[in-house]
């Protein structure tokens, strides 16, 4: 493990200094029996499908087995280092499968999550550019890697796998805006090539995007922003420009933000995209149809609303929120909720993240402590809230997908 490593690497710069022959050749560096980088040779591959966990705190992901999601033990396939330094946290944050089930890419947002206040911890004051890289889900080995802005946030990739978006939850340059440090709070999206991760644009778009989601053709991006906004790239215009949308009639700006935006999930069917609130505890939409908010259809889910995910046909939303960790399940077409999940404290805290499943499932991550204990992956009935099964992964993981062979 990387501070394994730096463990050890001060303790042999201490048996240097301990030396009382100034003239004598310091020892050799150790670094233990095991590795500290360790080889990815004996990881099986993708099998019958893996789902795959980012641990932000410790710079790994763990690999759980698909096939045995439903039963009672959902065993940790592999857990494996991530990352392009042996000796710094340069925290993993999110994550996006190719369409064809052979790469995963992942944002090292390079500023370790869970201490200090703020919605995610310290994520977003980050002060040095972060990184993308693109991995084989065969055997996890870096295939490509490209620079993007400080405080990467959310990665998704375009429903054809040619476009990766990054978005950049850059809280620091909200600061630098007020103090007139920078011309404005918006910070940039990342637009990269799938195959290569070249870019091809850097979309100046709103203050601290961070969720965001396709539309179903790949000609929209949705983005959350910290500015009580949705922001909306047209992806087939010239010049990629952008559209905002206020949440809310009273919503404020990056200075005075009322409602946070943090999430977006889409609807396929009706290409509703549905907004998780991090100040108030609402979830809201932008009608797919319109590109305007429907004050409609308002849900009020308590708690921090975090990532959430569109049940299978559109009908249901499943939105977890913390503060008393639950998943509530709301109407897609009327915005109401219709039951609350409620998650044991044993299995799961900080609840961050909802993934849905075939046959009914849930795939749940749950952060824990964010700082020294693990974290947790919880696999949840769908109506009954009922836990199947609930496996230990690494420290403050913050994103669940799947990987089909």
């Amino acid at each position: 493990m990387k501070r394994a490593a730096v463990a050890l690497l001060m303790l042999s710069f201490g048996a240097c200094r301990a030396s009382s022959d100034p003239a004598a050749p310091p020892p050799g560096l150790a670094f233990g029996i095991d590795p500290a980088w360790p080889e990815r040779g004996t990881y099986p591959g993708v099998g019958t499908g893996r789902l795959l966990v980012t641990n932000s705190r410790d710079d790994t992901v763990s690999l759980l087995e698909l096939e045995k999601v439903g039963q009672a033990t959902l065993p940790e396939v592999a857990r494996v280092q991530v990352g392009l330094n042996p000796v710094e946290i340069e925290a993993p944050h999110h994550a996006a499968i190719s369409p064809d089930g052979k790469h995963w890419y992942t944002g090292l947002s390079k500023f370790a999550p869970g201490t200090g206040a703020g919605p995610h911890g310290s994520h977003g004051t980050g002060t040095a550019d972060g990184q993308v890289l693109k991995l084989r889900t065969s055997d996890n080995v870096v295939v490509a890697v490209a620079r993007v802005d400080r405080n990467p946030g959310d990665i998704v990739l375009s429903p054809d796998g040619k476009l990766v978006a990054v978005s950049h939850f850059d809280l620091i340059r909200i600061s630098e805006a007020a103090r007139g440090v920078a011309p404005d709070p918006d910070a940039r999206i990342a637009l990269l090539d799938g195959e290569t991760l070249e870019r091809i644009e850097m979309v100046r778009t709103c203050a601290a995007p961070h969720g965001m989601t396709f539309s179903t053709d790949g000609g929209r991006l949705y983005v959350a922003c910290y500015s009580d906004e949705v922001a909306i790239i047209d992806l087939k215009a010239g010049g990629y420009p952008v559209t905002r949308v206020k949440v809310a009639g009273n919503a404020g700006t990056a200075f005075t933000a009322q409602y946070q935006p943090y999430a977006v999930m889409l609807n396929p069917v009706t290409g509703d995209v549905f907004v998780s609130c991090l100040s108030n505890g609402e979830v809201r939409v932008l009608s797919g149809a319109t590109l305007t908010m429907d004050a409609s259809r308002v849900a009020l889910v308590g708690g921090t609303p975090y990532v959430g995910d569109v049940g299978a046909g559109g009908l249901e939303v499943f939105v977890p929120h913390q503060g008393d960790d639950r998943i509530s399940v709301i109407e897609a077409a009327t915005g109401l909720v219709s039951r609350v999940l409620s998650l044991p404290r044993t299995q799961c805290t900080n609840v961050h993240q909802v993934r849905v499943l075939p046959n009914n499932r849930l795939a749940v991550v749950c952060e824990g402590n964010r700082v020294t204990a693990p974290g947790s992956v919880l696999i949840v009935d769908a109506t009954s809230g009922a836990v199947q099964s609930a496996t230990e992964v690494g420290i403050f993981p913050d994103w669940v997908g799947v990987i089909s062979p």
